[in-house]
């Protein structure tokens, strides 16, 4: 079950998730408001779990995509049919700008080793109902297991957050320009030395940084001699 609730005129509606997936699968759910409407939209991507398991899925079986609409209190199938392809596993967090859903995704791609991981980006478009992969510099692209990739929002830019592979301490900030595939720029890079930087959970409206930090407490040597 799922609960919208809106703060400001005190109302809550508790939404029921048909077809919950288990087993090979994961289910993902996104939330935004339709541009044109206003009407929320929830959207629920049923996706393999992993790479190795895509072979034992026949390709008859589609990706299972629905959509809620608080208007109607129903799911359906979107109304478009570009689906993302099945070798794509995606990021649970997701950031909501200008009437899209963002999702730091990565599709593994067979090859005779074994898959090689290719980092993008899948926008939703919540008029419309459209997927759409944003593909990223060469820089962010290809998946590296100690450069992780986080998805957040600058003032209103979406922003892709790269953690430092050399220094734990850091992480580096690209900006997209315009929403054009590959138009990052890397604008700055969050560091805080002597200090253990877990995470960057998001900015301030000034675009000051949420930070995480992993802070050791030091217990003084007490001498009872």
């Amino acid at each position: 079950m799922v609960v919208l609730w809106n703060v400001s005129i005190r109302r809550a509606v508790a939404v029921d998730l048909p077809n919950v997936a288990g087993g090979k699968y994961k289910t993902l759910l996104g939330f935004g408001v339709c541009g044109e409407t206003c009407d929320p939209k929830i959207v629920k991507i049923t996706y393999i779990d992993h790479c190795y398991q895509m072979e034992s899925i026949p390709e008859s079986i589609p990706w299972q995509v629905e959509v809620f609409t608080l208007s109607t209190r129903a799911w359906r199938q979107p109304h478009s049919s570009n689906l993302p392809r099945k070798s794509i596993r995606f990021d649970r967090k997701q950031v909501v700008l200008d009437g899209f859903l963002y999702w730091i995704a990565t599709d593994w791609i067979a090859t005779d080793g074994g898959f090689r991981g290719i980092n993008l980006i899948i926008s939703f478009e919540t008029t419309f109902e459209q997927f759409r992969e944003i593909n990223l510099p060469n820089a962010l692209a290809h998946y590296q297991p100690y450069r992780e990739l986080f998805i957040s929002k600058l003032r209103e830019s979406l922003v892709v957050l790269q953690r430092n592979e050399y220094h734990n301490n850091g992480f580096f900030v690209w900006m997209m320009e315009d929403g054009i595939p590959k138009s990052f720029t890397k604008i700055f890079t969050i560091c805080t030395p002597g200090e253990t930087l877990i995470s960057v959970p998001g900015f301030r409206k000034s675009g000051e940084p949420i930070i995480e930090i992993l802070t050791y407490l030091w217990h003084p040597y007490e001498d009872n001699s």
